[in-house]
């Protein structure tokens, strides 16, 4: 099961609005929410193994990622060995939506869930996913990348 670290998340006015984007975002994409621990048990229903050229175990590869904000990273990442998916102070503004979010998540989260083993054609494959398998607007936060 993912792991939502919560704490990580800064304490004021701007990091709780981020929190609650990330939550429904997740509810939006798994299909239930966080527990109040953190933890999201399914992984993305909106994936198709098949469609979206996932690996066999993406679900196994869902239960190790983590969830968490990091004021050093510029925009949003995940570390490729420990499943860490961090956003960063970028997604702090106001104009961010919980729709952006739900690609946001869904981006990092495909970067280790891909059946692609050269990097260079993730991001081509994640906008046939995003775009067109799952049909979000190419004019969110997640395209500026």
């Amino acid at each position: 099961m993912a792991t939502l670290l919560t704490n990580t998340f800064p304490n004021d006015k701007e990091g709780r609005a981020l929190l609650r984007k990330v939550r429904r975002a997740i509810a939006n994409i798994c299909g239930h929410g966080v527990s109040k621990k953190g933890v999201v048990l399914t992984a993305p229903k909106k994936l198709k193994p098949g469609r979206d050229n996932l690996k066999s175990d993406y679900k196994d590869i869902w239960k190790k990622c983590t969830i968490e904000f990091d004021e050093n990273e510029t925009g949003a990442s995940i570390l490729m060995k420990s499943y860490r998916i961090r956003l960063g102070p970028f997604f702090l503004r106001p104009s961010i939506k919980v729709v952006d979010m739900e690609e946001v998540l869904l981006h990092e989260f495909l970067h280790v869930a891909l059946d692609i083993k050269d990097r260079q054609f993730h991001h081509g494959m994640m906008t046939q996913i995003l775009k067109y398998n799952m049909g979000y607007k190419e004019d969110s936060a997640i395209f500026v990348d």
